[in-house]
């Protein structure tokens, strides 16, 4: 059953599909297309696919009120999967909030949120992100006075949206940073300049810097397969930002990670895990294994991104056909180079962009 709902921000079908409701835009979504989506999308309490396969023009304000409406699903524990074919677009809901789901058709919309909801290990780790999320925003009420968690996710929002940081870094942050003592959380910080990197990421953000070092990566060791984890600042593990060759299985099975596999490994022990044989190696469970091994790949080598402090921020990997295909000596050095730059980089943002985004939320809150 489906219906349709024209006006002037395009025309509206919705529909009902594997248990999902579906809801897909046709024509030129600008500003004028905000509030309908706004309303429409907001109002509704369940998972939902928002496709704008049909979508002629994809304005950046749309772009930006869908991350909006993501928040606001998770906020109320259901997920929101958009659906385009406009790689920009795809690219600038990614880099709003690296949680964004996208999908270029219905079909691997729904399979993405059947395959979310089958994951027990995937949906343990949310819980935690949102146990966390909202001890955050209680320190936060208490902090400031806030009548509700509603008032402190605003501020978070806020700041989360005006810095490109996301809210589970904010999250972590304000339970990690001692609280503020005056109007000013952090007197007397210099900000530093970012440090030089010849990464070339595009865009000032982890998600695209980390992209850029796997790119650089794959070119030095010339793998056919690769992927580059990011430390999760709330659960600890780690989160799949960008891949290069890599399957269906291996990313659902690689997209959070506490254990069993080289990458967590590399993590734990912050050095290098090399693994000349994926088959026999007690580093992986059968399951990643498998993952792994259908790919193609054989063998494969972990490197950990650490900040200068020795704090690990990250894992690169590259997957090789054969033993006799890991990098030598002399690209492992240029691998280590990548990931040394990376941690810079990391670190910097760490310090300085995040801790620009908690002063802002604390001068909002102290001036309502």
């Amino acid at each position: 059953m489906s219906e349709q709902h024209h006006s002037t921000t395009g025309t509206l079908r919705r529909a009902g599909s594997g248990g999902v409701r579906t809801l897909a835009w046709h024509g030129e979504l600008d500003m004028t297309a905000v509030p309908h989506i706004e309303r429409v999308v907001g109002a509704l309490d369940e998972d939902v696919v928002v496709d704008l396969a049909g979508a002629t023009l994809v304005s950046a304000v749309v772009v930006r009120t869908l991350v909006r409406l993501h928040d606001l699903a998770l906020r109320r524990r259901h997920r929101l999967v958009v659906v385009t074919r406009d790689r920009f677009v795809a690219w600038s809901l990614r880099q709003a909030d690296r949680r964004m789901t996208v999908a270029p058709t219905r079909a691997e919309a729904l399979a993405r949120l059947n395959a979310t909801a089958s994951n027990d290990a995937v949906e343990a780790r949310r819980a935690r992100n949102r146990a966390r999320i909202a001890g955050a925003l209680d320190v936060l009420c208490e902090r400031y006075g806030l009548a509700t968690a509603d008032e402190a996710f605003e501020l978070v929002r806020e700041a989360s949206q005006s810095h490109n940081v996301t809210i589970r870094t904010l999250a972590a942050a304000v339970h990690a940073v001692p609280a503020p003592a005056g109007p000013v959380w952090f007197p007397g910080r210099t900000r530093r300049a970012a440090p030089a990197t010849a990464l070339q990421p595009a865009g000032r953000t982890p998600p695209a810097l980390l992209t850029a070092a796997l790119t650089v990566s794959v070119r030095v060791t010339g793998a056919p397969h690769a992927a580059v984890h990011s430390v999760e600042p709330l659960a600890g593990g780690l989160a799949l930002e960008h891949h290069h060759g890599l399957g269906r299985q291996y990313v659902d099975l690689f997209t959070h990670l506490d254990s069993g596999a080289a990458c967590t490994q590399a993590q734990h022990r912050r050095e290098r895990v090399v693994v000349p044989d994926v088959a026999s190696s007690p580093v992986y469970t059968a399951e990643h294994r498998d993952a792994v091994l259908q790919t193609g790949a054989r063998a494969a080598q972990s490197t950990p991104i650490l900040t200068p402090d020795g704090a690990c921020a990250g894992v690169l990997t590259t997957h090789h056909d054969h033993a006799a295909d890991l990098p030598g000596t002399p690209e492992l050095e240029l691998v280590d180079r990548v990931c040394a730059d990376a941690g810079r980089w990391l670190d910097w943002h760490g310090r300085t962009i995040v801790l620009d985004a908690l002063e802002h939320l604390h001068a909002r809150a102290m001036s309502r």
